[in-house]
């Protein structure tokens, strides 16, 4: 049961690749946004530390402390772009849900006016649900923690 359900996502997903290729254009801007200022810091870094070369191999906590040591005003003005892109990435994912549901649920391929007219439908009531989720996970996650007794 499991494998065929697993093979009919795949096929539903297949069968709406263009729906596929706009979650991917979304994510890959919002990680653009993210990579772009982290590169360029980066590499200013690197050209003046001999930390360089270990980029290349495994991860050294070395490497991270000068990073962080040398770049420390860095954090204060990406902590603004930290709060701001996982929202906004959030919203986003939130409103294409919607249009991905409708696609799914409808049993038909994907056309722009069903994706896109759905996604704003049901934009606030997938919204209301992730805020609903919100006392759930704490709930759950702090009796996995032991928290609740």
């Amino acid at each position: 049961m499991i494998l065929s359900s697993i093979k009919y996502g795949f096929n539903q997903t297949w069968q709406n690749k263009r729906m596929a290729l706009i979650y991917y254009l979304a994510n890959l801007f919002f990680g653009v946004i993210l990579m772009l200022p982290f590169r360029s810091i980066l590499s200013k870094f690197i050209g003046t530390s001999l930390m360089g070369e270990k980029l290349s191999g495994r991860m050294d906590l070395d490497f991270l402390f000068e990073f962080i040591k040398e770049n420390s005003n860095f954090f204060s003005t990406y902590t603004v772009l930290f709060l701001v892109l996982p929202t906004a990435h959030w919203l986003l994912t939130l409103f294409l849900s919607g249009g991905a549901f409708s696609v799914f649920t409808s049993g038909e391929n994907f056309t722009s006016p069903l994706f896109w007219g759905s996604a704003v439908k049901y934009f606030g009531r997938f919204i209301r649900l992730r805020l609903w989720s919100i006392p759930v996970f704490a709930i759950l996650f702090g009796a996995t923690l032991g928290l609740l007794r």
